[in-house]
């Protein structure tokens, strides 16, 4: 099984077999421990300082993100799209083994008002989101709710203000939001449903529905009725 080292180490190997000579090798290991980025998360939705700490005895930290020219850390570093954290640390001339770290940044959820209605009134739909400098995008679908295109190729609407639902028509809305870097925001969907309005009579309401006229069928040649 493999074997743990958590400092320098040298190992002596011995391997033997029935009939053949025995074989000495020695390896020495030298350990410098790594380094912690925090914070740690599975997405950041706005620009965030990242540290790194040694885990272990160490004279300096040096990093890089996406490849970049490799940096001497002097303190925490901020991103504000996702990126690839390389960093390691130095012992005297001895470096630690090269950690990587993914910092994946995400659009926030957008939050719409109202929520599914169904309605007899002209109200506005207002959308927002948490991220910085991120763009309200969205869509509509037909006047009988119908649900528009769900892809962002298809999404030509930018959000700059309360979006203004009339009562003669039905919508389908679906919001996201997007920044330069940053994965896109999940979609929210928005149905709102008109209420057919009440009839109207030049009558008024004192109607009176007289019953059907009675229709006698009669036979237009003799015939048979079978029990």
């Amino acid at each position: 099984q493999p074997i743990l080292l958590n400092e320098d180490t040298t190992i002596v190997w011995l391997a033997t077999r029935d009939g053949y000579n025995p074989m000495i090798q020695t390896n020495s290991y030298v350990f410098v421990a790594g380094v912690a980025v925090s914070p740690v998360a599975n997405s950041y939705s706005n620009a965030t300082a990242f540290t790194l700490t040694p885990l272990g005895p160490s004279d300096r930290i040096y990093y890089r993100t996406n490849l970049s020219d490799w940096l001497q850390y002097t303190g925490p570093f901020t991103l504000d799209g996702t990126a690839e954290i390389h960093c390691y640390s130095q012992l005297g001339t001895r470096n630690s083994i090269t950690n990587q770290y993914t910092a994946t940044f995400k659009v926030g959820p957008v939050t719409v008002s109202p929520g599914n209605r169904v309605f007899a009134n002209a109200f506005d739909i207002v959308a927002n989101n948490g991220t910085t400098n991120a763009a309200i995008v969205y869509g509509r679908g037909n006047e009988d709710a119908g649900p528009p295109p769900r892809s962002l190729a298809w999404i030509t609407n930018i959000y700059t203000g309360p979006i203004p639902q009339a009562p003669d028509n039905s919508s389908y809305y679906i919001f996201s939001a997007t920044k330069p870097g940053y994965t896109a925001a999940d979609w929210v969907d928005r149905i709102y449903n008109a209420k057919m309005p009440l009839p109207n009579s030049a009558l008024g309401t004192n109607l009176q529905i007289s019953a059907p006229t009675l229709n006698t069928l009669t036979l237009f040649r003799p015939s048979y009725v079978w029990n």
